[in-house]
């Protein structure tokens, strides 16, 4: 595999120029036509795959393809530049052993913020809320969930691999608003981990904390929450080092609702002749495939499982526990 640090090299030995990044992709200015100000190229910071929105354009392919078309030379000689830059896993975690394990450069959250949180949620707006989601008294308690009355919202804590307290997650009650703590490192952890490590080499992973205490509460404490729909190196890590079973348990986004229409970004050239829709959980679950495919066995909840629902948050313990019943290898619900 070629890291992160790996794609933008040899994006910058290819003469492309990076503008800005998002959480999954290098925006860069498209080297194929005559973009000059607004970048219309998109680079997969995991997998190197690129995209010209430009219709014009429409250029995109593997890593391979954009070395040898963007340095005007031949796939194989594209293909060796490619694999000098590759890391295997193990050396990413090698790389990444000395952070892991360090614990004195890690932010530590005011445990007393918790304390007081969690004595206010009892009887508070909050407690009604997340009762009426259908989480219990004794999963809220187990995960020290919180309330804010002063932001009107739900405080999820989160802490390190090793288990030292890193920050918060807020949610407000009345909307989908995030206000989660500064300072907090979530691309050195997963949500739960530090509890899941202890339950066996199988992680069942999701995408909010919502999901995994759901999970947990149907009675499967194997569960981990990724940050912002990506897999960091820190994380792959840290999975890597415990974990042997993945299984995929990501939102069942409707595709309408993320059309390039609705995202309000140009229709690429794999959406002819109309978009049919970039659902992010899709999205994630073949990210973490392609991470973790040559080290884990990796299974995944089909979509026929979720009984019309978008997450495990919105399931009960009985649809949770007949979603997971129906893994399937990867690949076989795709």
């Amino acid at each position: 595999m070629v890291d992160e640090a790996g794609i933008k090299q040899l994006l910058s030995e290819s003469d492309i120029r990076v503008v800005y990044s998002t959480g999954k992709d290098f925006v860069c200015l498209c080297p194929f036509h005559n973009n000059k100000s607004t970048p219309s190229m998109t680079v997969s910071r995991e997998e190197g795959v690129f995209m010209c929105f430009n219709p014009a354009c429409g250029a995109k392919g593997d890593l391979i393809t954009l070395v040898a078309r963007a340095q005007q030379t031949d796939r194989q000689t594209a293909f060796r530049k490619v694999e000098k830059a590759e890391v295997t896993l193990d050396e990413v975690v090698d790389r990444l052993t000395f952070d892991i394990n360090k614990t004195d450069d890690i932010f530590r959250f005011d445990q007393e913020i918790v304390d007081r949180c969690k004595e206010a949620m009892p009887g508070s707006k909050g407690e009604e809320y997340m009762m009426g989601r259908g989480f219990t008294k004794e999963t809220l308690d187990y995960f020290d969930v919180g309330y804010s009355q002063r932001q009107d919202a739900i405080m999820v804590p989160v802490h390190s691999y090793q288990g030292i307290l890193m920050g918060v997650i807020g949610r407000k009650r009345t909307e989908k608003q995030f206000l989660n703590s500064s300072g907090l490192q979530g691309r050195r952890t997963l949500f739960n981990i530090h509890r899941a490590k202890k339950y066996g080499s199988a992680l069942i992973m999701v995408e909010a904390s919502y999901d995994a205490m759901k999970i947990h509460q149907a009675g499967y404490p194997n569960v981990g929450a990724l940050f912002k729909g990506t897999v960091t190196d820190e994380q792959a890590a840290i999975i890597s080092r415990c974990v042997s079973e993945i299984i995929i348990f990501v939102d069942n986004d409707n595709p309408l609702d993320y059309t390039c229409e609705k995202l309000k970004r140009p229709k690429s050239s794999w959406c002819k002749p109309y978009c049919e829709g970039h659902p992010p959980g899709e999205a994630l679950a073949k990210m973490i495939y392609n991470r973790f495919k040559g080290t884990c066995t990796i299974y995944k909840v089909p979509w026929s499982a979720y009984d019309g629902l978008k997450d495990a948050t919105d399931m009960n313990d009985d649809q949770i526990t007949n979603a997971l019943a129906s893994t399937t290898l990867y690949g076989l619900d795709f």
